[in-house]
C-alpha cells in the first residue's frame, strides 16, 4: 500500500488519561485502576517497555506486545504511598507512536494511619463497698489519625462494667466516642 509505505509509527488512545487514587493510608496499597490503551491505529502498536515514577506501581499485558489495530491492552496501576501528603507519579508506556512515548500523570495523597488516644490514659475508682456500684468515670478514645479506624467491640475484665458506650463499629478520623466505665467490686481488696 502506497499510502503506507515506510510508516512505522501507529496511533493510540489512553483512558483515562490521568489518575487520582483517593486517600491511601501510608504503607499500604491501594486497590488497582485499569488503563486501557488501544491502538486506534492501521498498524501494530509495539510497546517496548512501560515505566512509572514515585510511589505508584503497576503490571500490565501491555509491555513487549504488538497489539493489532483496534485491539487492546489492560495496564493495572496501584498507590502505595510512603509519606503523608500529595503525592505525583507519571506512566509512560514507550512504542511506535508519534514521539515515542505516552503519558498518564498520577496522583494521590498519602495519609497517616489511624491513631488511637485514651484519654485519660488510666482510672483510679474511690474505694466502694463490696456488691455496690462507683460513679462512673469516662474515657474518650480519639482517632487522631489520617483514616477510619475499625472498631472490634470492647472487652473489660476483672471488676468492672461498661456503663455506656457511644462508640460504634467504626471511629472516623479526628473524631473521638466515649466509654463509661464502674466498678463493682465482688470482694474485698
Amino acid at each position: 500500500d502506497l499510502a503506507t509505505a515506510g510508516v512505522t509509527d501507529t496511533t493510540a488512545s489512553l483512558m483515562p488519561a490521568s489518575l487520582s487514587f483517593p486517600p491511601q493510608q501510608v504503607e499500604t496499597a491501594s486497590g488497582p485502576e485499569v488503563i486501557l490503551l488501544t491502538n486506534t491505529g492501521g498498524l501494530n502498536l509495539n510497546v517496548s517497555s512501560i515505566a512509572i515514577s514515585g510511589d505508584f506501581g503497576e503490571t500490565d499485558t501491555c509491555a513487549g506486545e504488538s497489539i493489532g489495530p483496534k485491539s487492546q491492552c489492560q495496564l493495572l496501576v496501584s498507590f502505595n504511598p510512603t509519606l503523608t501528603g500529595v503525592e505525583q507519579g507519571t506512566l509512560t508506556i514507550f512504542a511506535n507512536v508519534t514521539g515515542g512515548q505516552m503519558t498518564v500523570p498520577l496522583s494521590g495523597t498519602g495519609v497517616p494511619p489511624p491513631n488511637v488516644v485514651l484519654t485519660p490514659a488510666s482510672l483510679t475508682f474511690p474505694q466502694t463497698n463490696v456488691g455496690a456500684q462507683s460513679p462512673a468515670q469516662m474515657i474518650t478514645i480519639a482517632n487522631t489519625g489520617g483514616e477510619t479506624l475499625p472498631l472490634a467491640g470492647e472487652a473489660v475484665t476483672g471488676d468492672f462494667t461498661i456503663a455506656a458506650n457511644t462508640c460504634g463499629s467504626s471511629l472516623p478520623a479526628n473524631a473521638s466516642c466515649t466509654v463509661s466505665l464502674v466498678f463493682v467490686p465482688t470482694g474485698s481488696g
